[in-house]
């Protein structure tokens, strides 16, 4: 089973254009026969190359890009790349557990120790990404491999749901909903703060 998240930048056509690219080469991706983790490497680097290719082919989408990060589950094994600050979690035991860290100017901050996490939400710097699909660093961060448990969960997420709900109001609606509810419930807590940022969402729950 392969989750994925892709969350464009560079203008709406241009974003819509490159994060439509980085699913696209995910879902033709040769995900078979080799480890998660090698797989999705090789995947996100074909989607950087689809992305700058159609970037040179038409110079009006010359800059846009794309977070993408994307969860590939074989044979019971799981493995997490992203690149961006679109993020994945696991549900086990009860817990919300962050798999994924932004790659920004703000949370690069945190790491640092020269801003709180509390700062970082608010921060302008959040929007700043250090790494997406079509920049000058687009390389995946690798989390796993990591066999999946039964009663775990994986949800991926945009930064339109994340810089809305802190983790511990998420984790709040990951332990009241299961399966194919849990989804609405987390949109509908969005569009409830404002929702000032597109979403989207992916999700495997083994609880259903």
């Amino acid at each position: 089973m392969l989750l994925a998240v892709a969350d464009g930048m560079g203008g709406p056509p241009a974003g819509e254009r490159a994060s439509a690219l980085a699913i696209a080469t995910l879902e033709e991706a040769t995900l078979a026969g080799l480890d998660a983790a090698s797989a999705l490497v090789d995947a996100f680097e074909a989607a950087h190359r689809a992305i700058e290719a159609d970037a040179d082919s038409h110079p009006e989408r010359a800059g846009m890009g794309t977070t993408l990060v994307a969860a590939l589950v074989l044979d019971g094994t799981a493995a997490v790349a992203h690149t961006g600050d679109s993020r994945a979690y696991r549900w086990r035991r009860r817990r919300l557990e962050a798999l994924t860290v932004d790659h920004n100017r703000a949370a690069e901050a945190v790491r640092a120790g020269r801003l709180s996490a509390d700062e970082a939400r608010w921060s302008s710097d959040r929007h700043a990404l250090t790494r997406a699909l079509g920049g000058s660093r687009h390389d995946a961060e690798i989390g796993g491999p990591f066999a999946l448990e039964d009663g775990d969960a994986l949800l991926l997420v945009s930064d339109g749901v994340t810089g809305v709900l802190a983790d511990a109001a998420l984790e709040a609606l990951v332990a009241e909903h299961r399966g194919a509810s849990l989804p609405g419930a987390i949109l509908e807590a969005v569009l409830a703060a404002g929702a000032p940022d597109n979403v989207a969402i992916a999700l495997l729950d083994t609880r259903a």
